[in-house]
């Protein structure tokens, strides 16, 4: 079992919306299995896979990716520590995506069961928890606005906006310049672009002073520029939902 010290960006990520009571953290902790350490590179869930279950990332990040019919491999998100990976799969029989270490992970594994008793012991919990997933549902439809309408340059904007607004909900610490193991090979798998077309764009990016691409990291140099460029909206989440079930 994970203790709650093993929990804090989960515990962050659900606690934007409500404060959590004790009882609550108490469950989680119980759903949550023994720590799993992976390597960078290390596959945690193969595409297709079955009896798969969801885990929590607790540091690190790990790329979903899925492999198209030719055989070529599109990456759909970079999961970040908070993240409940492999919740689409509970949906259907087989896994419906491959999940891969981007760096050396840390994650809990959570037990379907698990899940189904969150819901029927602690409805709020699960209401929590599905408030979240319909928070990152919002950001997949302005992405998905983006990559069908726009050109190869706001689809790089609008990707690197949304990742740092990512970063900072689980850390508002997070700054405009900020660590990343997400490469221009990365970008061009999740925009659908050649990695020649991603590099020539972030330097026009760069010459229109909105960001910066380093080896590691990303400067944002002109977030809300970058963010007009990208087409993206100005959201507000809202923070204390009067739908909740009561505390």
């Amino acid at each position: 079992m994970a203790h709650i010290s093993d929990l804090p960006s989960p515990i962050v990520r659900l606690a934007a919306f409500s404060r959590l009571k004790a009882e609550e953290t108490s469950l989680l902790e119980s759903m949550a299995g023994k720590p799993l350490l992976l390597e960078r590179g290390e596959v945690l869930q193969t595409e297709g896979e079955a009896d798969t279950i969801p885990h929590l990332l607790i540091d690190g990040w790990v790329a979903s990716h899925v492999t198209l019919h030719d055989g070529a491999r599109q990456m759909i998100k970079a999961h970040l520590p908070g993240d409940m990976m492999g919740l689409p799969s509970l949906a259907y029989k087989n896994a419906v995506d491959t999940l891969t270490a981007l760096t050396p992970a840390r994650v809990v594994p959570v037990p379907r069961e698990a899940i189904g008793a969150m819901f029927a012991k602690q409805p709020r919990l699960a209401a929590l928890l599905f408030v979240v997933s319909q928070e990152e549902r919002g950001m997949l439809i302005d992405r998905m606005a983006v990559m069908g309408r726009a050109d190869t340059a706001r689809r790089v904007a609008a990707l690197i906006v949304q990742l740092h607004e990512r970063l900072r909900r689980n850390d508002p610490s997070v700054g405009l310049t900020f660590a990343t193991p997400i490469t221009q090979s990365h970008v061009a798998d999740m925009i659908g672009a050649t990695l020649v077309h991603v590099s020539r764009v972030l330097l026009q990016l760069r010459a229109s002073n909105l960001v910066r691409w380093m080896r590691g990291s990303i400067a944002i140099l002109d977030l809300e520029g970058l963010r007009r460029f990208a087409g993206l909206p100005q959201r507000e989440l809202d923070r204390q939902p009067a739908w909740l079930p009561a505390a």
